[in-house]
C-alpha cells in the first residue's frame, strides 16, 4: 500500500455501534469524491469468513459517529488458490461487501 501511495492507515481500529472494537487491515479516509474505504485482506474467502466480515461491517456502520459517512467495505482475497463460491458472493452482496481478487491490480489501485 505504501509503495503505491494509497495514503491510508494500516491496522486501523474502529468502534461499532455495539461498542465492540474492530481492527481492519487498512483504511483510507473519506474525501469529497470517495467514501471512507475499509479493507480486509483474507487468504481464503469462504462463506463463514465473509459472513463474519458482514457482521463486522454492519456493526461499524451502526456507529452513530460514522452515521453521515459513506463507507466502502472491501475484502481483498487470494484468488490464486480457489475461486469464490456463489454462496459467498451472495452473502457479500447482501452485506454491501465488495469482493476484490488480489490479481486484479487495476481495481486495487482504483481504491486509492
Amino acid at each position: 500500500m505504501r509503495d503505491n501511495d494509497f495514503g491510508g492507515l494500516p491496522n486501523y481500529v474502529l468502534q461499532g455501534g455495539t461498542g465492540n472494537q474492530y481492527k481492519v487491515d487498512y483504511a483510507i479516509g473519506e474525501t469529497k469524491v470517495k467514501p471512507l474505504r475499509l479493507m480486509q485482506v483474507i487468504n481464503k474467502p469462504g462463506f463463514q469468513r465473509v459472513a463474519a466480515e458482514g457482521a463486522t461491517f454492519a456493526d461499524i456502520r451502526s456507529n452513530q459517529a460514522l452515521h453521515n459517512s459513506d463507507i466502502q467495505f472491501v475484502v481483498i482475497f487470494n484468488d490464486s488458490e480457489r475461486k469464490v463460491s456463489q454462496a459467498t458472493s451472495n452473502i457479500a452482496r447482501q452485506n454491501a461487501i465488495e469482493l476484490l481478487p488480489w490479481s486484479d491490480k487495476t481495481e486495487l489501485l482504483a481504491l486509492r
